[in-house]
């Protein structure tokens, strides 16, 4: 109810529709709902479905495609043959 006035379950049920994104609307539209919180149900599963699908197929960003990132060679992974820090005799 806004500004005192009386809506029917009908009209409450467009004016939520009328909120939602385009192809969540068009999703829920195409199904059969009696009330407004079988509506809500609906959308929410159809905002989750698309936040899901969404994520699977955002691309990985690959390495050096970072503004300002410099490419640097790998570090050499050979052990030293003197050990670096105070020596202790043996």
């Amino acid at each position: 109810m806004i500004c005192d006035l009386r809506e029917s379950g009908d009209q409450i049920i467009v004016r939520y529709l009328g909120g939602l994104n385009e192809s969540v609307r068009n999703m829920v539209e195409s199904q059969t709902c009696s009330n407004l919180y079988e509506v809500s149900i609906l959308a929410d599963k159809v905002k989750l479905q698309w936040k899901v699908k969404l994520k699977k197929e955002a691309p990985k960003p690959s390495q050096g495609t970072y503004p300002f990132q410099e490419k640097r060679p790998p570090m050499a992974t050979k052990a030293l043959s003197t050990p670096i820090g105070p020596s202790t005799p043996k």
